[in-house]
């Protein structure tokens, strides 16, 4: 998770860091602060004798309501040059509420973006 600091410069501090998914990143989020920050899904291939797994990365930018107008705005004009020294990445979401991220819409993202081949399941 990285925080958005605000100030004469403005710049991109580590928050914190985990091993806990998308899981561990939403509950971390603040809720009065902009923050970027991203988690890992596995897409599962699963073809009966053969089972290859991938990562898919996902990158998000949090503007919670309670975060100052001056804040979210300032990290919204800088979203694109974070994401970018973040990348690669295969989806990226721009969320104000928690709720806002479940799997069900991460994997509705993946899939389309995956083009033809399909993984047969994706793991959290």
């Amino acid at each position: 998770l990285l925080n958005w600091a605000a100030g004469s410069k403005p710049r991109v501090e580590l928050r914190s860091s985990g091993s806990g998914g998308m899981a561990e990143l939403v509950a971390a989020l603040p809720e009065t602060e902009v923050a970027f920050g991203g988690f890992r899904v596995v897409g599962v291939d699963d073809r009966g004798n053969l089972v290859q797994r991938r990562s898919k990365f996902c990158l998000l930018f949090w503007q919670p309501s309670g975060a100052p107008m001056m804040q979210r705005a300032k990290a919204g004009n800088a979203k694109g040059n974070v994401f970018a020294a973040l990348n690669p990445s295969h989806v990226e979401f721009s969320i104000s509420a928690a709720d806002d991220l479940d799997e069900d819409e991460v994997v509705r993202k993946l899939r389309a973006c995956g083009g033809a081949h399909q993984p047969t399941s994706y793991e959290f």
